[in-house]
């Protein structure tokens, strides 16, 4: 007999994702029912992380990363300290996006008025020309083919560049370059993110709305705000963010709070008593990170402040089925939160085991985190290897049925009253 430990396998494989996908931001993983204390500690005050605080980018070594476009500086916190450890700005001014990659190069939007997005390497005094641009990039992401996306707020358009080419004159992404609320026009984009499909996910701040595009489509389509309907009323958004299940999470700078999303719908999370200065509060947020604990910093922008959103709880209830599943050669993986799954293979030899996952957990949400990428396959080849030498049955592929994955415009919509802000 034979028995595979598919749970112990796929936990691995979940716990090493990221860091085989080189993804150099936390994306963890909520349950529908987690909350965060609404009273925020204030993290860097104007005096710290100057007035004009716009994005906030946190690694996955908990380094934090703001860009101060008053200040025309970036600066560097190391998890524990409240100091600055590095400041970044020679030739900048008025910076505005930011990413950091995994060996912590740092690319930082310079482009209001010096056209440009530079590549400052880990020490380095000063940044090296990577993208030309004729406008400011509001915010800045880096796929994982090391393509470099600018959101150009000023010319309506998101534009990107290969960085393994040597070139530095960009392509539209997305975007006309006017104004527009059609599906092939943006207007005053601000956040966006690039998924593993190679999706574009554009804040489109003026039109109230978030857009996807897939690769290489001119067409968007909206997920959330005006235009799609069930979803959340938005006002212009500035920032997403995709966690670990690929829920949307969303600055609402008009808003002035920040909302989140499971296969519960769409609900606020931190700042949802309206503008303010309390604790509770945001003024005009512009951006948001987590850490790898969970906790949510915001670019409190009014308000001169970084706040932080300490993660309260993040418990999943776990509910059990009884399921059973007879499989030929091939293996069925269900959407679940406990199932039984039985391998039948061509000499009748029958092993049932049990995979035990959290709520909304899935095989299938990893597998589709690592689009074009199959970690498993070297292993596979190590079993059917294994099991020819000892002659034992051998699973020729995998085939994943019954599996459905919700979208965020599958889900269903807020009352009147917990979408008010």
């Amino acid at each position: 007999m034979i028995v595979i430990n598919i749970a112990v396998q796929y936990l691995a494989l979940f716990l090493t994702i990221n860091q085989l996908m080189g993804v150099p931001f936390n994306q963890p993983k909520f349950c529908p029912s987690t909350n965060w204390n609404p009273n925020a500690i204030t993290f860097a005050n104007t005096s710290i992380a100057g007035a004009c605080s716009n994005v906030i980018f946190i690694n996955k070594t908990n380094g934090i990363y703001i860009t101060e476009n008053c200040n025309s500086q970036v600066q560097v916190w190391v998890e524990g300290n409240m100091t600055p450890v590095r400041t970044m700005s020679f030739g900048l001014n008025q910076p505005q996006g930011l990413f950091v990659r995994t060996n912590d190069n740092v690319f930082i939007d310079n482009a209001r008025y010096n056209g440009r997005v530079e590549k400052w390497m880990l020490n380095s005094t000063f940044g090296r020309i990577v993208m030309n641009v004729t406008g400011p990039c509001y915010s800045l992401f880096i796929d994982f083919n090391s393509t470099l996306y600018c959101s150009m707020g000023t010319q309506n358009m998101v534009v990107k560049v290969p960085l393994n080419s040597g070139g530095v004159v960009p392509t539209i992404a997305a975007g006309t370059g006017g104004a527009g609320s059609s599906a092939s026009m943006l207007s005053n984009p601000h956040g966006i993110f690039v998924d593993n499909n190679l999706t574009l996910y554009v804040a489109d701040c003026s039109n109230n709305r978030i857009q996807s595009f897939a690769f290489n489509q001119t067409n968007g389509t909206t997920i959330a705000g005006t235009g799609a309907s069930g979803t959340i009323s938005l006002t212009c958004p500035t920032g997403i963010m995709f966690d670990a299940d690929e829920y949307l999470f969303i600055v609402e700078y008009g808003g002035s709070r920040i909302i989140g999303s499971s296969f519960n719908g769409f609900r606020c999370i931190a700042g949802c008593r309206g503008p303010g200065s309390s604790p509770s509060q945001l003024n005009t947020p512009y951006s948001f990170s987590f850490d790898s604990y969970g906790n949510i910093f915001v670019a409190d922008q009014t308000n001169c402040r970084i706040q932080k959103f300490l993660l309260s709880t993040n418990s999943c209830a776990e509910t059990t089925t009884s399921q059973a599943t007879t499989i030929t050669t091939t293996m069925n993986i269900i959407h679940s939160s406990k199932k039984m799954i039985q391998l039948t293979t061509p000499s009748k030899f029958t092993d049932t085991l049990p995979i035990t996952t959290n709520s909304h957990q899935s095989v299938l949400d990893i597998l589709k985190y690592c689009f074009n990428v199959d970690p498993m396959r070297k292993e596979l080849q190590k079993l059917k290897q294994k099991k020819k030498k000892k002659k034992c049955p051998v699973i020729v592929k995998y085939v994943y049925i019954d599996a459905p994955s919700i979208q965020p415009s599958e889900v269903p919509f807020l009352s009147a009253e917990e979408t008010a802000m």
